[in-house]
């Protein structure tokens, strides 16, 4: 039966069905509502801080269970998102959500701070244009070198041929690396990889192998296993770039320089890393680490050279130049430092010093590596020695400075302290300061007039692309690379 009433009228007008129009009966019952006596009992439930994957089980008991209940009920149609609705509503007695994001924001805030990590990411540069053009790109990349006396050593990028060159065009001395999420992306694009599980396996390895030798390995088990039209497309996108996306290319490298994708600029830019950086973090645990080295592996051999046995090949000694803070193993240029370091200066605290006042530039330090018995008769590998930047070296040296200072030897160096302080306000005094990273705004007159007279004033008239069947194409031609033994 259905009625209808009218205001300032007393007449009721009804219809009446003689025939249900839903089913009855327990059919109906998953479209009713839960019994007041489950609610009260799944909220109690979850005051008891029950999780609702239990609750569930249990009101739901052995219903669907093999021969479980024959006649359903109400309390078996419960779902997770009836328990989830009631979980909002017991968490709304104790907890009220603020009407703005006001709080929370300078909670976070309050938390970057107290990790001295307050938004560090501040991109220098960006840029907002109609077309991906090689010249549009050239355009903006010299504005942007004009404005900044930094000339980066990497550039990262995806496989677009007008991006890289115009990276090349403008930043001659740099090294374009490719993303290698970018990478994988690529191939999966050219790949069934449902069809092909071995191969995206090998794929996904391929790209972090660093010996050569193996690379070259994996490469002719990758062409084995690919399609034909696999086989060609790396043959001729990726197989004469590999300087560019293999991790062969990329090892003694400075800890900021390990990043292979450009996924942690744009985090970075976006809301900032909460603690330290990565290079504050190795220097903690290389601390840690140098702390479990025993004195007896660290050996003195005069003028501020150290000897410390391996601690993972105890074969294995550490040359350690306290002089110049140069050890001779494989961790130190991640960040100019190790645990070898770490472990002279705590058990030999006044060679630390001596270093940390008087210690020359890092990269005018000669690295003049003896191979040990065992590795006479391996191959040997030239290591270069990495320019560490002058600001970065500062900072070393001041977080040295100030960590020496905290173990109560100030009164030993404080007429050399108080040379450098001076010389330290010297040059803060005499220091101008620098321009803008960015050059003023070009202001453009407003479109109020027809199309052309508005190009006159861009920098370069749009033109039409020219569309490309292939993701990469309009490469230059190339020389056909040889096949695989």
């Amino acid at each position: 039966l259905i009625t209808k009433t009218y205001p300032h009228t007393p007449k009721v007008l009804g219809r009446y069905h003689a025939v249900h129009s839903h089913l009855i009966g327990d059919p109906n019952a998953p479209f009713v509502r839960v019994q007041p006596q489950t609610r009260a009992y799944i909220e109690e439930m979850l005051r008891l801080k029950v999780e609702p994957r239990e609750i569930l089980r249990i009101v739901h008991g052995s219903a669907y269970e093999p021969g479980g209940a024959t006649l359903m009920e109400r309390d078996h149609f419960v779902t997770m998102r009836d328990i989830k609705r009631l979980q909002l509503a017991v968490r709304a007695e104790d907890v009220r959500l603020a009407h703005g994001d006001d709080l929370s924001t300078q909670r976070w805030i309050s938390r970057l701070r107290e990790h001295h990590s307050l938004f560090p990411g501040i991109p220098v540069g960006w840029l907002l244009t109609s077309n991906g053009e090689s010249l549009t790109l050239q355009y903006w990349l010299r504005l942007f070198r004009e404005a900044n006396s930094v000339t980066p050593n990497y550039v990262m990028t995806d496989k677009n041929q007008a991006q890289i060159s115009a990276i090349r065009a403008v930043f001659p001395s740099a090294t374009v690396l490719l993303c290698w999420w970018h990478v994988l992306h690529a191939w999966q694009q050219h790949l069934r990889i449902a069809d092909h599980p071995d191969l995206w396996n090998l794929l996904k390895k391929w790209i972090r192998i660093q010996d050569e030798v193996e690379f070259d390995q994996h490469w002719g088990q990758i062409y084995a296993l690919s399609p034909p039209k696999f086989q060609q497309y790396l043959l001729l996108n990726w197989t004469l770039d590999k300087p560019m996306w293999s991790a062969v290319s990329r090892q003694d490298r400075h800890i900021f320089e390990e990043v292979h994708t450009n996924m942690h600029i744009e985090a970075c830019a976006q809301g900032g890393f909460e603690g330290l950086n990565l290079a504050a973090q190795a220097r903690i645990k290389a601390e840690s680490d140098g702390a479990k080295i025993l004195a007896e592996d660290v050996l003195s051999q005069g003028l501020d050279m150290y000897t410390v046995r391996s601690q993972t090949d105890s074969r294995k000694v550490y040359k350690v130049d306290m002089e110049s803070a140069i050890c001779e193993c494989a961790a130190y240029p991640r960040i100019q430092f190790c645990k070898h370091l770490a472990a002279v200066e705590i058990h030999f605290p006044r060679g630390q010093a001596a270093q940390l006042l008087v210690a020359p530039n890092v990269e005018e330090a000669a690295l003049e590596l003896k191979a040990t018995p065992e590795q006479e008769d391996q191959p040997t590998r030239e290591l270069q020695v990495i320019q560490v930047p002058l600001a970065d070296r500062l900072y070393s040296r001041a977080i040295q400075l100030s960590q020496m200072l905290s173990a109560n030897i100030e009164e030993q160096f404080s007429d050399e302290i108080k040379q450098l302080l001076a010389v330290m306000d010297t040059i803060l005094a005499q220091a101008a300061p620098r321009p803008g990273s960015l050059p003023a705004a070009l202001k453009l007159p407003p479109n109020m007039t027809n199309a052309n007279e508005t190009a006159k004033t861009l920098p370069h008239r749009k033109r039409r692309a020219k569309g490309q069947a292939q993701p990469y194409a309009g490469r230059p031609s190339r020389a056909q690379p040889v096949l695989p033994a």
